[in-house]
């Protein structure tokens, strides 16, 4: 495991401010943001938008501190997920019960019907 600790988030904040650079792509502070999105590129179903690469197979972990920011490499491999046994707990979910959206009860008034609440749903 080793660690790199980054030190110059203070300064870079204030040439930033000064200079209309808050937020600015090409600072470190957002390229250390951009490696977290990397750090999770597996679990993007899009490849086009983070495609795996170097950062995904070898940062481990980013931490942010007060101007401060640690980088663990490590290898990395792709996660994946396993699952043992066989289902046992059935599904419990009541179509019935389901409550409606604020966008289906504003179409039901416009359209004239009239809509019941969830509690009387329940009691029937």
């Amino acid at each position: 495991m080793v660690e790199y600790l980054v030190r110059m988030l203070k300064d870079e904040y204030n040439v930033a401010t000064l200079s209309r650079g808050y937020k600015r792509k090409t600072s470190f502070i957002e390229f250390s943001k951009g490696l977290v999105d990397q750090m999770y590129a597996w679990h993007i179903d899009n490849d086009k938008i983070v495609p795996v690469n170097y950062h995904t197979e070898n940062i481990n972990s980013i931490s942010f501190y007060d101007s401060v920011i640690v980088f663990e490499k490590k290898n990395r491999n792709e996660p994946f997920h396993s699952m043992k046994g066989e289902p046992t707990i059935t599904p419990c979910a009541n179509p019935g019960l389901k409550k409606e959206s604020i966008l289906q009860q504003i179409k039901k008034k416009l359209r004239g019907k009239k809509t019941q609440s969830f509690v009387r749903q329940l009691r029937k």
